[in-house]
């Protein structure tokens, strides 16, 4: 006799002869069933028996389930611990056996786990899987489809180098003014940007749309370009005060104008008047010299121009004697504007893609139609990419937890969770009760949003400050807890621990009432062991009940 797989229908019998826990609500019940039993179905599908074995298989599948349900007051939480805890153990024990390998760069293991854990909004490598919508041979014709229409290029992306300049325009600047009818004149500084031609060719970005983009962007400011063969953008900035906030100005000091201590004694008042019409005669004498010999630069520099591109500044310190003057360019204000704030919004500029998505790669998998071309992400962006119409909606998937919850809600977020624990904790090949998981990612999402088993996720839960000292941050917690008057209920495992108490687990979660009128009434017994190993009790009535080895119960 050979073995055969297992029929639907006896897949759907030995499901449907998993019972229900009457002792849950009926709508928790049957929750919980329908899970276990799509569980089973899926693995079921699979085994292969002998047909004459079918009963007996079903009825140890039926008696192993009822093995694995808790008893009522079991601690699960330690259970779930232990499981959890020993598998990450053993990952990090055997991680030294993968060292040095050329792997696919992700973030796996004990990292993974910790992300998860602490739910972690900035994951080393974010990255989405998407299945697309049309089916493809080969990757030219996914390139030729997609072109740059997923990965974010930014200017900064496409640039080798940059310069500020300020020098006579080139005769190819006078060839755009004519064509797009440019008042040369009003042109001043501006940015070189020397772009990467293969970039440029790789990603399919013309120079007509770099200049769209950023005219677009910032209005006030003109781009001129040379052919994709020469890669040049020349950005002239015109007004860059109004597309930012103006930096921090360098004061004009009048040539008279001192830097004075003002930490001087207020009660010599008299003495400070002096000292300041004798400060006030020098600035005179000196603002007299100053402009004698820059009336004389005047006369012999008629014409030139650099003179006017500098201003003096002069300070004048504490010691009288120590003057300084500093020379700088008329319009620094403008440089540093540029240099500091400008440059870096053009170097942000995004030119084409989707935002947050750096690089995507090609992958070829197996489903269950056939072999099927799938684009994966470096970066995500759900909402960018399902505006997309080549990508599948519906099965499109992303490794950041918190996205999934603001784009697809806390439900999916839960599912998320238990699939990523699940593929950490089993990543070896070992088996661990899924139940284990499911119970750590409730704990995670049962206030509706996503909480961190950490120092910082306890503060949202409301346990009291001896569960918290238990956790981490004793000292912290417990001079928080003192200052504020917090109240501690001892409800917890670990309050009640501390304190002596009997903890909420086990026979520890159940209360026994008992009724104090019979208890008086209750009539006294004597309990006499004889030579024969019988037990005789007496009670109030003068009956003597004998039970024997035999559990027999003899009145007398």
């Amino acid at each position: 006799m050979l073995q055969t797989k297992l029929s639907t229908e006896q897949v759907n019998e030995i499901c449907l002869s998993i019972p229900l826990n009457r002792a849950l609500p009926i709508r928790v019940a049957e929750s919980i069933i329908a899970n276990v039993r799509e569980k089973l179905r899926k693995q079921l599908v699979k085994v292969t028996i002998y047909p004459e074995c079918f009963k007996k298989f079903k009825d140890e599948i039926v008696l192993h389930y009822h093995k694995t349900l808790a008893q009522a007051g079991e601690a699960v939480g330690v259970i779930t611990a232990q499981s959890i805890g020993e598998r990450q153990t053993q990952t990090t024990l055997n991680s030294f056996h993968s060292s040095g390998l050329t792997i696919k760069t992700v973030v796996v293991g004990v990292p993974r786990f910790s992300e998860l854990l602490n739910a972690t909004k900035d994951p080393k490598m974010i990255n989405c899987l998407i299945y697309l919508t049309k089916s493809f041979d080969n990757i030219q014709q996914i390139r030729d489809a997609i072109g740059n229409s997923f990965t974010e290029i930014t200017l900064k992306r496409l640039t080798l180098s940059y310069d500020l300049v300020r020098e006579p325009l080139e005769d190819w600047h006078y060839l755009f003014c004519n064509i797009y009818n440019i008042d040369p004149t009003i042109l001043g500084w501006r940015v070189r940007f020397q772009l990467n031609k293969s970039a440029l060719y790789e990603y399919n970005v013309r120079m007509r749309l770099i200049k769209q983009k950023i005219e677009n962007d910032f209005p006030t400011m003109t781009v001129l370009y040379t052919p994709e063969s020469v890669g040049i953008v020349d950005i002239f900035i015109q007004d860059c005060q109004n597309e930012i906030e103006k930096p921090n100005e360098i004061e004009d000091i009048k040539e008279n104008e001192e830097i004075e201590d003002e930490n001087g004694d207020e009660g010599n008042e008299e003495d400070e008047e002096d000292e300041e019409d004798e400060e006030d005669e020098e600035g005179n004498e000196e603002g007299n010299e100053e402009r004698n010999q820059e009336g004389n630069e005047e006369g012999n520099e008629e014409g030139n121009e650099e003179g006017n591109d500098r201003k003096i500044i002069k300070i004048k310190t504490k010691d009288k004697d120590d003057k300084k003057s500093i020379e700088i360019p008329k319009d620094m204000e403008q440089i540093i504007s540029i240099e500091d704030k400008i440059i870096p919004m053009l170097m942000n500029t995004q030119l084409s893609g989707i935002t947050d998505v750096k690089e995507i790669f090609f992958e070829k998998r197996k489903e269950n139609d056939g072999d099927q071309w799938v684009v994966t992400t470096e970066g995500s962006n759900l909402y960018g990419l399902f505006s997309h119409s080549l990508v599948d909606k519906r099965r499109t998937l992303c490794n950041n937890m918190w996205e999934i919850y603001e784009v697809f809600g806390i439900e999916a977020t839960r599912q998320f969770l238990i699939e990523e624990f699940m593929d950490v904790v089993t990543s070896d090949g070992t088996f661990v009760n899924s139940s284990h998981v499911e119970l750590l990612v409730d704990l995670m999402t049962y206030t509706g949003s996503i909480i961190s088993i950490s120092r910082y996720g306890q503060k949202k839960v409301g346990s009291g400050p001896l569960s918290k000292a238990s956790f981490e941050e004793s000292l912290e917690n417990f001079l928080k807890a003192g200052l504020n008057g917090e109240k501690e209920t001892t409800d917890g495992v670990s309050a009640s621990i501390i304190l002596g108490k009997l903890p909420k687990t086990g026979t520890g979660v159940f209360d026994l009432k008992i009724d104090i009128e019979k208890l008086v009434n209750l009539d006294k017994t004597k309990i006499v062991e004889n030579s024969k190993n019988e037990k005789i009790v007496e009670n109030s009535k003068n009956e003597k009940i004998v039970e024997n080895s035999k559990n027999e119960k003899i009145v007398e």
